[in-house]
């Protein structure tokens, strides 16, 4: 049957016809009278009836033209208690609802899901279903004075594909509000939003998404405020498989004037036990242009403040700086950035993900925990301790080789010492080619070996790297008549 798309607030509340009231107690089956309607477009008649203590049932007669209805139930101060919608057929249409009302007096509203005026019938409840007297003492809060929890307020849709959406209202006796939405999808998928808004206006929102296999994605966001004073957003997401078990925790955290004008996320994942397996924090902050590039520094704030959004002292940190049309990314782990702490920065390739030298320099962290830097633009990053640093810089040394220890060459022709391609020569800052018999062969600035008379010579290229650090290669030449 075709479905048409029903938007409750555009349909008006005009022409709604007065009608007798219709009384009957809880479980009472006896249908409210049916009232003729006069002029009130496709909705010919209404009529209710309360089926058992949790349904009422909701029929009439409609023109032939209606593929569906649109229904309300109000209470007496005209609140809307459920919202409906069903299909239509024939000139019929009836809806049995499931809702607990309790006594006092209501009004169904029907009108075509396709818009018009609505038709109404008025009936009463004379006992609430399934409730019980008796009465409470109004609890209090810890100041002793008494505090007021009221009864949830729900309201629940079927949408035309069948998908069941169900809305509460509720306060805690501290005053929190509570709002959650709960979606029941035909294919067993059901999600539940609660939003939680406390007096200071601080809300919490928890997200619970259940496929029909059992297995869940629950997300809770909430907003904090730091030790420095800062907002943080915190989004915690829980995964969890058929069986319940969870299988994965992720929170992420974003302050977002963590410094400045400066902003930070901070990812955090979690195994089942909670335990952090890894955490790192993305920080974006202008940087400063000068001669030898873009200055920027990670101050003790900002790690402090990373530490304690991920409740740990070990985060790996990524750190855009811009500076205009400038830009690079430095990295580090926050365990290196503690006062005193001594320092080393190596570029990353981004081919291989190798370290490459950059300077001479060493970084010393300050006594507030700050580390300053400047470097060029395009390139991103690493900053490690010195002992770390060592271990990589002997590494690139030991690539510092010649291609050939020997070679033979006719007089008057060339030759060239070459070096071996394990090197990458972005870590050589400068070469010095030599010769300890400049009348047997000569020797440019690019290697270029030229042999001039018979004889045995020894060619030399001292390599100085990026660190500062000086390597020589030799190679034997030998030269025929």
């Amino acid at each position: 049957m075709k479905k048409r798309i029903l938007t409750c607030v555009a349909i008006g509340l005009a022409a709604i016809l007065a009608f007798p009231i219709h009384t009957f107690a809880a479980g009472n089956t006896e249908p409210a009278q049916v009232a003729a309607l006069e002029d009130t477009g496709s909705i010919t008649t209404v009529s209710v009836a309360q089926t058992d203590a949790n349904h009422i049932s909701v029929s009439g007669t409609c023109a032939d033209t209606v593929v569906a209805v649109a229904i309300q139930i109000r209470n007496s101060a005209d609140q809307i208690v459920t919202m409906e919608s069903r299909e239509a057929g024939n000139g019929q249409y009836q809806a049995s609802i499931e809702i607990t009302l309790s006594a006092g007096t209501y009004t169904a509203y029907v009108a075509d899901y396709a818009g018009g005026t609505w038709a109404k019938a008025v009936f009463s409840i004379t006992q609430s279903g399934g409730s019980s007297g008796g009465t409470t003492t109004p609890p209090s809060d810890t100041t002793g004075n008494t505090t007021t929890e009221t009864k949830p307020e729900t309201t629940t849709e079927t949408k035309p594909d069948g998908t069941k959406v169900e809305t509460k209202t509720d306060t805690k006796a501290d005053g929190t509000k509570v709002d959650t939405t709960v979606e029941t999808k035909t294919d067993g998928t059901k999600t539940e939003t609660v939003v939680e808004t406390a007096k200071d206006g601080s809300v919490k929102t928890t997200e619970t998404v259940m496929k029909a296999d059992g297995s869940a994605t629950k997300t809770e966001k909430e907003t904090e405020t730091n030790t420095k004073g800062n907002k943080v957003a915190i989004t915690v997401t829980t995964e969890k498989d058929a069986k319940g078990k969870v299988t994965g925790i992720t929170q992420t955290s974003e302050i977002e004037k963590i410094s400045g004008s400066a902003s930070a996320t901070v990812t955090v994942e979690k195994a089942a036990d909670g335990k952090t397996i890894s955490a790192e924090a993305e920080v974006d902050k202008k940087g400063a242009n000068s001669k030898k590039g873009v200055g920027a520094t990670l101050s003790g704030s900002i790690i402090a403040q990373i530490e304690e959004a991920a409740n740990t002292k070990s985060v790996n940190i990524s750190m855009t700086v811009t500076a205009g049309e400038k830009e690079y990314t430095v990295k580090a782990d926050t365990k290196d950035l503690k006062a005193g702490n001594k320092l080393k920065v190596m570029s990353i390739d981004e081919k291989t993900g190798n370290y490459v030298l950059v300077n001479a320099k060493t970084y010393t962290v300050n006594k507030s925990g700050s580390v300053k830097v400047v470097l060029p633009e395009g390139m991103t990053y690493q900053l490690m301790d010195t002992k770390e640093a060592a271990a990589v810089e002997k590494k690139i040394l030991s690539t510092v080789k010649a291609k050939k220890t020997a070679v033979t060459v006719e007089k008057g022709k060339k030759t060239a010492i070459q070096l071996s391609k394990k090197l990458d020569m972005d870590n050589v800052e400068k070469i010095n080619y030599s010769t300890n018999k400049k009348d047997v062969v000569t020797v440019n600035k690019n290697g270029t070996v030229t042999a001039k008379k018979s004889g045995k010579v020894t060619v030399q290229a001292e390599v100085l790297l990026k660190n500062g650090k000086t390597k020589n290669v030799k190679m034997t030449v030998t030269v025929k008549p």
